[in-house]
């Protein structure tokens, strides 16, 4: 597990848990609980209040998500997520090439959506990606983010 130098020390310990509690073991990114806290913080704000670059986070297994501070960001990083999985990854058994569905989604403008509608809009919008063949994004639209 990553630890990042901070945590490490004299005292250490404590931090060392409560980094262990909020991020995932394999990767370093905040966990599911932590993306949670960022996405319900976003959403009360109307507006995600988060790290320049926004909070990229692991639910677990192969699923991934980005609370992004600017809305505008959300498809030139899905667009560049899919391009640098263009290259593949070597490997003892040859090369591996990596694909991915992205659902991208923002807050309405009333903030009426919430945390879960959001997320259940990505949802959505990655599910359709994955429909329309592999490798693709989609954007949710307002429409099937209020249903």
């Amino acid at each position: 597990m990553p630890i990042p130098r901070s945590c490490t020390g004299r005292g250490g310990r404590p931090r060392r848990w409560a980094y262990a509690a909020s991020h995932d073991s394999l990767t370093g990114l905040v966990n599911r609980a932590e993306f949670g806290r960022a996405l319900d913080a976003a959403c009360a704000d109307g507006r995600a209040a988060t790290p320049a670059g926004g909070v990229p986070g692991r639910f677990g297994g192969d699923e991934f998500g980005v609370v992004l501070t600017d809305p505008a960001g959300a498809v030139p990083l899905a667009e560049g997520i899919l391009e640098r999985m263009e290259t593949p990854v070597p490997t003892g058994a040859g090369p591996l090439l990596l694909r991915a569905s992205i659902g991208v989604a923002t807050l309405d403008e009333d903030g009426s959506l919430g945390a879960g509608g959001l997320l259940g809009a990505a949802d959505l919008a990655m599910y359709r990606a994955k429909r329309s063949g592999t490798h693709r994004y989609q954007v949710a639209a307002p429409a099937s983010a209020a249903a």
